[in-house]
């Protein structure tokens, strides 16, 4: 018989990759390693990362909470339900395929924590800016193959929040990087935030004029879903 994974290893295990999964988050919690990035909603990372929450589960269920100290049978608890609810959400609620919200939060929290907090040089950031700003089209391409029949009111708020995410990129991001010297990186980000609002704004036309007067999905996750998610 196999002895248990130490309860503290597995928990780095998770956050981890917690992290990589998931760079905005990893970035607002102070670790800067992945802070390049935007989270991939491609179908093809959704399930990839599905299988990881499945297999994070499994490893945590052979970890004995009787055997911990008491701080850490607390924590397995914790951790558990943490793992159980990004579960539900990928795969019962799924967010990422019923509200276009979803996307534009992402990137507006992702630009945003670049420009706001300083806690590196701002050139540095502004290069980050600028790679979250040419990964914008994937995001967007996945926003578009992934949400089905969203609710009427998803798309109103959806679309209001793209517009204030290309405010965000058109006023304010120039601005918070005013006072870098690179020519070529400004001219960069320039071109990169034009690209981004082009597209950002074919997006926010189409949920308008084609999806919005079609759909008659529902907002509602039912009785048994909504009590779950309580759970």
């Amino acid at each position: 018989m196999h002895a248990a994974e130490p309860f503290p290893h597995f928990v780095d295990d998770y956050l981890n990759y917690l992290y990589e999964a998931h760079p905005t988050a990893a970035t607002m919690d102070g670790v800067h390693m992945h802070d390049d990035l935007l989270e991939d909603f491609r179908r093809a990372a959704i399930d990839t990362h599905v299988g990881a929450l499945a297999g994070f589960a499994r490893r945590l269920d052979a970890i004995p909470v009787d055997g911990l100290p008491a701080t850490e049978q607390v924590e397995h608890g914790i951790v558990g339900s943490n793992i159980r609810a990004r579960q539900f959400e990928f795969e019962a609620v799924r967010s990422w395929e019923r509200n276009p919200q979803v996307y534009a939060e992402t990137l507006a929290a992702s630009l945003a924590a670049q420009a706001i907090f300083d806690y590196s040089p701002e050139e540095d950031r502004a290069r980050r800016i600028l790679s979250k700003l040419r990964q914008t089209p994937r995001l967007i391409q996945a926003a578009r193959d992934n949400v089905k029949e969203p609710p009427a009111i998803f798309i109103k708020v959806g679309t209001d929040t793209w517009r204030g995410v290309m405010t965000f990129i058109e006023r304010d991001l120039p601005r918070a990087f005013s006072s870098v010297d690179d020519i070529h990186l400004l001219g960069d980000l320039d071109d990169a935030c034009r690209e981004a609002v082009k597209i950002i704004g074919a997006y926010v036309d189409d949920l308008e004029n084609e999806i919005r007067p079609k759909a008659k999905g529902t907002f509602r996750l039912g009785r048994e879903k909504f009590e779950q998610k309580l759970r």
